[in-house]
């Protein structure tokens, strides 16, 4: 297996459980039994399992900064951990990119694995402000946008707001009598600029994606705006911003 191959999208986590929630289960146990509970929590994916187990979503809280942490990890035939692909940069993101790779590596006689770790910084031109999604959503991917909910027009930029949904946190994607967030993003110096909506109202986007086109050299040009499944979306620009991000909310359709 190459490193590549273990960066897939993460699948969807099953029975996810908020950390107000284990906080307040928490304080009804005894003391010992907390102790324990919250260190399952916080406990990484086993370096080890049955063989036969080839992939582990894992879910845990982070002692050191108390933010929900998702992983993928890939096992080999042996049941030995070989990659972890940390959706998160742990709070330090001069160390660590979204996402990282730790790699493990085993000699004859090596039970724990040498230890490797890769970041992918140079994958893409930086969104400006980003954490202010990463810090609250660790995983939140550009296709996570579901809804274009308004769009402001100036001279050189626009500003969109979006209700996003994670995902791989819900079934039937957009799933809308679950929870959205709003976030507001800022357009810099925008150019061919497309626009298709058959309708009024929120407007769906199956397949919205922020491309980095910067290596193509283009005065001002960085990165692609598109909706990859319907085209409704389609324009360049020179630097992206997020703006704002807003609590969860329920929203209406129709």
């Amino acid at each position: 297996m190459t490193v590549a191959s273990a960066i897939g999208p993460i699948a969807k986590e099953a029975n996810v459980m908020t950390s107000a929630a284990k906080g307040g289960l928490g304080a009804m146990m005894e003391a010992g039994e907390a102790a324990r509970y919250t260190k399952y929590w916080e406990s990484y994916a086993p370096k080890k399992v049955k063989p036969g187990t080839l992939r582990l979503d894992w879910l845990r809280q982070s002692g050191r900064t108390g933010r929900m942490e998702s992983s993928r990890v890939i096992y080999d035939n042996y049941g030995r951990q070989i990659y972890r692909v940390d959706f998160s940069e742990h709070m330090r993101p001069l160390n660590h990119s979204i996402p990282h790779l730790h790699q493990y590596q085993y000699g004859p006689m090596s039970s724990f694995g040498k230890e490797s770790v890769f970041n992918f910084f140079w994958k893409m031109k930086r969104i400006k402000n980003v954490e202010n999604i990463t810090s609250i959503y660790s995983t939140w991917k550009p296709s996570d946008i579901a809804f274009v909910k308004s769009l402001e027009w100036s001279i050189q930029n626009v500003v969109m707001v979006f209700y996003c949904q994670l995902r791989e946190s819900v079934d039937g994607w957009p799933n809308t009598s679950e929870d959205f967030f709003e976030v507001s993003i800022i357009f810099e110096n925008i150019s061919s600029f497309k626009l298709d909506f058959s309708s009024a109202g929120l407007q769906l986007i199956s397949g919205f994606d922020i491309l980095d086109i910067s290596d193509n050299g283009l005065e001002k040009i960085n990165f692609q705006i598109e909706d990859y499944e319907n085209d409704s979306i389609n324009f360049c620009c020179e630097e992206v911003e997020i703006n704002e991000v807003s609590n969860p909310v329920k929203i209406s359709i129709g």
